[in-house]
């Protein structure tokens, strides 16, 4: 039916990588609910898993085992897992932890076009409200019991952060990108 379909992305380190799978047949797994499992891939599906794959940026590691694949790699092609579902929501789980500042730019600017050219809604849970902040158009803040949600602008500012977390919060704003900043980073 035309339900809503969630796309889960997990943690990379949830995933384990011992078992030799190549990245084609990895994102073919996002099709299994609806191949049903013990049926073959049609070549339509293998059609889609590598249009996923190319929607991603990585269809030239098709045929890699995934557990080759960098951090960033990685995530992609379970991106590309969740994609091939077709989901109207993509949930991505702490997708930047443990990724190096050129990784981490690239899968939320990933993110942030699949929003803008698919138009798919793309829900990120994430610990780095400075990496996310700027590349999303809502935030949900929860802390200890407290949950708020609105606009990066009305959630990204000092007085809101301050009240939140209970401490002064300085939200400082460098070519356009905001950068909050607490007491112990300074």
């Amino acid at each position: 039916g035309d339900g809503l379909r969630f796309g889960y992305v997990p943690q990379r380190d949830s995933v384990d990588y011992g078992f030799p799978l190549k990245v084609l047949d990895v994102v073919l797994m996002g099709r299994y609910d609806r191949i049903g499992l013990g049926r073959r891939p049609s070549r339509d599906d293998r059609d889609r898993a590598l249009r996923a794959l190319e929607h991603v940026g990585i269809a030239d590691l098709a045929g890699q085992h995934l557990g080759a694949l960098s951090g960033g790699q990685k995530q992609r092609a379970l991106i590309a897992r969740a994609l091939v579902g077709e989901p109207s929501m993509l949930v991505l789980d702490e997708p930047t932890n443990g990724m190096d500042l050129v990784s981490t730019t690239q899968i939320l600017s990933l993110a942030r076009e699949l929003h803008e050219r698919v138009h798919l809604t793309v829900l990120m849970v994430s610990h780095a409200l400075n990496e996310v902040a700027n590349y999303v158009n809502r935030i949900a803040l929860t802390m200890e019991g407290n949950f708020r949600i609105g606009s990066v602008d009305e959630m990204v500012n000092e007085q809101t952060l301050s009240a939140m977390y209970g401490i002064p919060v300085h939200v400082d704003v460098v070519h356009g990108h905001r950068i909050v900043l607490t007491p112990r980073d300074g």
